[in-house]
């Protein structure tokens, strides 16, 4: 690695350039020190579950080809289903070699609108672990980045948007429309 390079990562893990987020993401620069990630220091079981959630996934090779995307729509139906969703409102959908989750949280429809669509991806590009610095499918950490695949596409937004959903549902948020999310 050149020193450009690693002053670049370096000087994300500060807070000088958003742009050399997808170069941390990609592990490169191991002069910023990533170790295996921790869970949050946190008494919210919201931002715990997030975290399980995103380090349960990025382990998951959920690549075109390896049939592993079904596995992993059905874990996270549970984790929905077991946060307070009714079983009619959380649909596994197959699809070839793959599988679309859908998750209807009901509203009381007094805005009259639309529902709400929340969209994301199972699926991930293939990740060589020889050519990574660190690896891929291991969730990792620095004092600023997580690392691994689909950290940034898109196993994080999976384990938001569910940590999000569920942690309305047990507060008894009702929304005043449906609210959809289809991850695919």
């Amino acid at each position: 690695m050149s020193l450009i390079s690693a002053m670049g990562v370096c000087a994300e893990k500060f807070g000088l350039s958003s742009l050399l987020v997808a170069v941390a993401a990609l592990g490169i620069g191991t002069e910023c020190f990533a170790s295996e990630a921790q869970p949050p220091k946190t008494d919210e079981p919201h931002e715990l579950l997030a975290f399980e959630i995103l380090r349960d996934a990025i382990p998951r090779e959920t690549v075109k080809g390896a049939g592993k995307v079904p596995a992993f729509a059905a874990h996270v139906r549970d984790i929905f289903l077991e946060g307070g969703f009714a079983p009619e409102d959380v649909e596994l959908v197959p699809y070839g070699e793959t599988t679309s989750l859908l998750v209807r949280y009901r509203g009381d429809g007094s805005s009259g609108r639309q529902p709400i669509l929340f969209s994301s991806h199972f699926d991930v590009v293939p990740a060589d672990p020889a050519d990574w610095v660190r690896n891929p499918y291991e969730l990792q950490e620095d004092d600023t980045f997580y690392f691994g695949r689909g950290v940034l596409d898109n196993k994080f937004d999976i384990a938001i948007l569910t940590a999000s959903f569920v942690r309305l549902k047990s507060e008894g948020f009702v929304p005043n429309r449906d609210l959809i999310i289809a991850f695919t």
